[in-house]
């Protein structure tokens, strides 16, 4: 491996993207991310879409989206993982890219909810974990699928 600027900027490119996508995630998991700041804006959504609901169908969608919220946000963190191990220079990380993401995803789960158990308006949960290492696995997936589909298929 060659340390020339170049190499550092790809680094850069590659990395700063998934370190800044983590502290989005320890913000949400904040008291930011509270059921009570969330629905300043997610509830005048659901009104504006479902002017009929009763109030209390409103709260079951405003669950709905915080648990599918999860998902989402931990498959992109399994997005940008994968894109920066699978392109990685070290010849480890190179190998175990699909796991290494998996595992970082656990890991910065794992501290968000533990984090979250610390803060009365949060609560820590570790369902809560399984559903962002399962939004991982799909992001990181999805990189596969990707990956192997651009390939040339003489490489297959």
């Amino acid at each position: 491996m060659v340390n020339s600027p170049n190499n550092w900027r790809v680094r850069i490119f590659r990395y700063v993207p998934l370190f800044i996508w983590i502290v989005v995630i320890f913000g949400l998991g904040s008291g930011m991310g509270a059921s009570n700041e969330t629905s300043r804006f997610i509830r005048p959504l659901l009104e504006f879409f479902f002017p009929g609901a009763s109030p209390e169908t409103l709260t079951i969608y405003h669950g709905y989206i915080r648990k599918l919220a999860h998902p989402t946000v931990y498959g992109i963190l399994g997005i940008l993982a994968a894109r920066a191990f699978r392109s990685s220079s070290y010849e480890i990380i190179l190998k175990w890219w699909f796991v290494l993401s998996i595992f970082l995803a656990f890991v910065v789960a794992s501290a968000d909810e533990f984090n979250q158990s610390f803060n009365p308006r949060r609560t820590g949960s570790p369902f809560d974990v399984l559903l962002d290492v399962f939004g991982a696995s799909c992001g990181a997936l999805l990189v596969f699928i990707f990956w192997r589909w651009r390939r040339p298929k003489e490489q297959n």
